[in-house]
């Protein structure tokens, strides 16, 4: 019995299959619940999670687009601890390492100023 030619011993190699992209895992992300203030509405969807590399302008956008459905020329105001808006390029990561509450950083929402 001889082996075909070229099998290589009779037995094939495989060819190595590239790894799947890798899923976020929870210790990437962080989770943010949204609270209202004065007469803004409640969403539905208070609560929802968002890479730690996450721009706190990307996570306006977010509120304002899908959230509330806001438009861009509209006031929204986000606070974080009720005490201060963060620069638009802080990283979600960071603010929630400094201002987690629980195990979430919660942002104060709403049409007018609430706090300092």
């Amino acid at each position: 019995m001889a082996a075909a030619a070229g099998s290589g011993g009779g037995h094939k190699e495989k060819s190595p299959t590239p790894a799947a992209p890798r899923k976020a895992s929870k210790a990437d992300q962080v989770r943010v619940e949204v609270k209202t203030v004065g007469t803004m509405r409640q969403p539905k969807a208070s609560k929802f999670w968002v890479s730690r590399t996450s721009k706190f302008g990307e996570v306006v956008r977010k509120l304002r687009k899908s959230v509330f459905k806001t438009a861009d020329d509209k006031e929204l105001f986000i606070y974080v601890q009720q005490a201060f808006s963060p620069a638009a390029d802080e990283s979600m990561g960071d603010l929630f390492d400094h201002f987690c509450s629980g195990s979430s950083l919660v942002l104060y929402c709403g049409e007018a100023e609430a706090y300092g």
